[in-house]
């Protein structure tokens, strides 16, 4: 392999065109690092799939931990392949005047939108120790004060989780082989 250097992604070999590499496509940030060095098993590669998990977990089920945009098509991929899976998304650096709560329900100004296409259990984490699972999640349209309509993000507070009960489920499902998330609902969407 050879040495290269992107203004934009991380220092890097060059790979063949095939590859899978995550950083070939983009920087892994800190927090997608940190919340790996919480996991013993990680990178999981899956060739006959295209596949790299972030986390494999003893009993199958694969944890992805997504910062960036996702396409509807590499969302639909990993659920495909990976089956048993749960997403968490990094919604840390969300201005935080683009989101409210009001009653039981979330509202997200200018949400990322591709996210909302998973089929599988996903969180969302908010804060350091705020994590969140919807369930009954619509995407509204909103008029600002300048007339300008803009999408807006509903969703029913399903789950309300501090960061260490969702590690504390995880440790579950990798040392005593739990079969189960206990933890994960199924989750209505309409786009």
């Amino acid at each position: 392999m050879v040495g290269k250097i992107y203004y934009d992604k991380k220092s890097h070999f060059a790979h063949r065109p095939d590859s899978i590499c995550s950083i070939y496509k983009g920087i892994i940030t800190d927090w997608h690092l940190e919340w790996q060095s919480l996991f013993h098993n990680t990178e999981v590669m899956f060739p006959e799939k295209g596949l790299r998990a972030d986390v494999l977990l003893k009993n199958g089920t694969v944890i992805e931990f997504q910062h960036s945009d996702i396409s509807f098509d590499e969302i639909k991929k990993r659920e495909n392949g990976y089956k048993r899976m749960i997403w968490m998304f990094d919604c840390t650096s969300v201005d935080k005047d683009r989101f409210t709560f009001r009653n039981e329900f979330y509202y997200w100004d200018y949400p990322k939108r591709n996210w909302l296409f998973f089929t599988k259990p996903a969180f969302f984490q908010f804060y350091e120790n705020l994590i969140l699972q919807f369930r009954e999640i619509e995407i509204m349209q909103s008029e600002n004060k300048g007339g300008y309509r803009m999408p807006v993000l509903k969703g029913k507070i399903w789950k309300k989780l501090t960061k260490q009960e969702f590690i504390n489920e995880c440790i579950l499902l990798d040392n005593l082989k739990v079969k189960d998330f206990q933890i994960c609902q199924n989750i209505n969407i309409s786009i």
